[in-house]
C-alpha cells in the first residue's frame, strides 16, 4: 500500500482536528470520474467527487457547512481525503486530479495557504497534478479578493479550471481575470450540440476564445455517441461523461484488467464506424 512520503508529518485524523470538523463533514467518501484527451485517446485524468457516507446529499451538507461558516475547511478536506485514498490506490501523479473549490473556499485561501503547503509536502507531487476547478454556485461577495485567492493557487504551481463554463455569472469576467488552464463547457451546451445551431456557435466561439489564450476546452456530460460525435467535430480537445466512465471508487488506470476493457470501449466509441 502506497502512504504518503512524510507520513510522520501527515494525517488525516490530524487534519480533521486542526480544521476542526466534526463526524458529519469527516463521514465522507471520494469517487473519480475519468477525464479523456479526446484525439489522443487518452486518459488526462479524473474529476474527483465527494459522497457522502451517510446518505446525505452532497449539496446538502455543503450548505450546511456554508452556514456554519464551515465550508473552507471542508473543501479543504475533501482535497485531502480524495489525495490520501488516490496514494493509497497507488496513484503517484502521472495524471491529473480535478478537486472542486466553492468561492467561499476561494476568499479564505490566504488563510488555509498553510494546508497548501502541506498537501505538496505530503503527498510528493508536482503541484500542476492538480487542478483546482472554481465553481459557480455563487457569486463572491469580493471579486478582488476572489481573485487573489487564485493566485494562492497559481503561486504555487497548482492549474486552473472554470467549471460549468456558460451557466454562471462570472464565466467571462473570471476567464479574463484567472487565463485558467482548462475551461469545463457546461453540460447543459454540451447535451444539445447535436441538435441547436445556436448552442453549436456558442461552442466554437469558446473554442477560439480557449485557443488565443492556451486554455483546453473540456466538454462535461458527454451521455451518448451522438453527443460525442458532434463534440469530435468541433475538435474539442478532452471530455467526460457516462459514456466515456462514471465516477468509480477506484483509478482506471492503475486496474490494468479494468482499465484496459474501458480502453477498448473508449476506442469503439471514438472510431469512426461507431459515431456516424
Amino acid at each position: 500500500m502506497c502512504v504518503p512520503a512524510n507520513e510522520a508529518f501527515f494525517s488525516i485524523n490530524n487534519l480533521e482536528n486542526l480544521l476542526n470538523l466534526s463526524k458529519e463533514y469527516t463521514e465522507i467518501e471520494s469517487l473519480y470520474q475519468p477525464i479523456y484527451l479526446l484525439p489522443e485517446q487518452k486518459l488526462l485524468g479524473y474529476e474527483v467527487y465527494t459522497k457522502p457516507k451517510n446518505g446525505k446529499n452532497i449539496l446538502e451538507l455543503i450548505n450546511h457547512a456554508s452556514k456554519e461558516k464551515m465550508l473552507p475547511c471542508f473543501d479543504i478536506y475533501c482535497v485531502f481525503k480524495g489525495l490520501s485514498k488516490a496514494w493509497e490506490l497507488g496513484y503517484f501523479g502521472e495524471c491529473k486530479l480535478f478537486f472542486n473549490l466553492h468561492p467561499k473556499t476561494v476568499l479564505y485561501l490566504k488563510e488555509l495557504a498553510p494546508f497548501l503547503d502541506l498537501l505538496l509536502d505530503s503527498f510528493n507531487l508536482h503541484p500542476s497534478a492538480i487542478v483546482f476547478e472554481l465553481t459557480e454556485h455563487e457569486q463572491p461577495l469580493d471579486f478582488e479578493t476572489y481573485v487573489e485567492g487564485i493566485s494562492v493557487l497559481t503561486s504555487r504551481g497548482f492549474e486552473i479550471s472554470l467549471d460549468d463554463f456558460g451557466s454562471g455569472c462570472l464565466s467571462f469576467k473570471a476567464f479574463f481575470e484567472v487565463l485558467p488552464t482548462y475551461v469545463k463547457l457546461d453540460k447543459y451546451f454540451v447535451r444539445d450540440l447535436p441538435y441547436s445551431p445556436c448552442f453549436k456557435k456558442f461552442t466554437q466561439f469558446i473554442l477560439g476564445l480557449a485557443e488565443d489564450f492556451r486554455a483546453t476546452i473540456i466538454a462535461e456530460g458527454i451521455e451518448d455517441s451522438l453527443i460525442l460525435k458532434e463534440v469530435l467535430a468541433l475538435n474539442i480537445k478532452a471530455g467526460q461523461g457516462f459514456l466515456l466512465g462514471k465516477p468509480s471508487e477506484t483509478l482506471l488506470h492503475l486496474n490494468n484488467r479494468y482499465f484496459h476493457n474501458e480502453r477498448q470501449i473508449s476506442k469503439s466509441l471514438f472510431s469512426a464506424n461507431s459515431i456516424i
